[in-house]
C-alpha cells in the first residue's frame, strides 16, 4: 500500500488498536502516539486518554498546543481523538501493580478477546514548512509483576504520510 499523500491543511486520519486475547489481564499505564518528520523531530508525541469507554458512548478529545503538559509532550496542529474499549472491561486483580501514570488503568481482555481502539485524525499547521515525509508509531506501556515497565510497539495506520500541496480544483 503506498504513503497516503495528503494536501497541507488536510487531515490525516490514523487508527491505533491495543489488542487483548481472551481472558488477558494487564495494567496499560500509556498508549503513547508520536509523529515525526523525516528528521526525527517530533511533531505529535502525546499519551492518549486511557479512561473506560463504551463504543455506545465514546471518548472524544481535541488536543492543540495549548494542551501541552504531563499527557501532551508536543503537538503541532490539531490532533482528534476518538475511543473506546471493546471486548476490554475495566479490572479488578490485586496481584497487577497499579499504573504509575495519571489516566492508567487494569484492563481484561473478554471472551474471544478485544481491543482499546483509537481513531485519531491530525491536522498539520497550514504552513508550506510543514511540507514533507512524517512516520506514526505508537507505544503501550505495560507493568509487568514486579513494577517494571514494558514499552510494546503498536503501529499506527497509516504509518507513512506525505504532506503535499493541495491538488487543484
Amino acid at each position: 500500500m503506498p504513503d497516503p499523500v495528503v494536501g497541507l491543511g488536510q487531515p490525516v486520519e490514523m487508527h491505533l488498536d491495543v489488542a487483548f486475547a481472551d481472558g488477558e489481564v494487564a495494567t496499560v499505564s500509556a498508549v503513547e502516539l508520536s509523529i515525526e518528520d523525516d528528521a526525527g523531530a517530533a511533531k505529535v508525541n502525546v499519551y492518549l486518554p486511557l479512561e473506560f469507554k463504551t463504543i455506545d458512548d465514546p471518548g472524544m478529545v481535541t488536543l492543540t498546543v495549548a494542551d501541552i503538559g504531563s499527557q501532551v509532550l508536543a503537538i503541532e496542529g490539531t490532533l482528534e481523538i476518538m475511543w473506546y474499549m471493546a471486548g476490554v472491561d475495566p479490572a479488578d486483580d490485586p496481584g497487577l501493580a497499579s499504573s504509575t501514570l495519571l489516566g492508567g488503568d487494569k484492563f481484561k481482555g473478554l471472551a474471544g478477546g478485544g481491543a482499546i481502539s483509537y481513531w485519531i485524525r491530525w491536522t498539520a499547521p497550514n504552513d508550506v514548512a510543514s511540507l514533507g515525509d512524517y512516520t506514526a508509531g505508537g507505544n503501550a506501556h505495560v507493568l509487568d509483576a514486579p513494577g517494571g515497565t514494558n514499552i510494546l510497539p503498536i503501529t499506527a495506520v497509516p504509518f507513512s504520510i506525505q504532506l503535499s500541496y493541495p491538488d487543484p480544483l
